[in-house]
């Protein structure tokens, strides 16, 4: 028997036509520089579509913490793809 299937530390989401692949490079990029515990929230609830509810479990917390790691994940975001566009950044650069 071999071994199982490789399991990858960012899960891929479902597959999209051509349109945004810039765009998913550039969420991905600033995802990586979220802290841990907002970057599982935000891939479980925006990535996986789960509910506040399932994510609390999965991590072993509130529903509470789920929602405010959520606005706390976005927010840094928002502030990273701000940057991004200020600074006139590139995936090409």
């Amino acid at each position: 028997m071999g071994p199982g299937p490789a399991v990858s530390r960012h899960p891929e989401p479902p597959a999209f036509e051509n349109d945004g692949i810039e765009d998913r490079q550039v969420v991905r990029a600033a995802l990586r520089q979220v802290p841990r515990r907002q970057q599982a929230v935000l891939v479980l609830r925006f990535f996986y579509d789960l509910p506040v509810e399932q994510v609390a479990a999965a991590l072993g917390c509130t529903t509470g913490t789920v929602k405010s790691q959520t606005a706390r994940g976005l927010a840094t975001l928002r502030r990273l793809l701000g940057e991004r566009e200020l600074a006139g950044y590139s995936t090409t650069n």
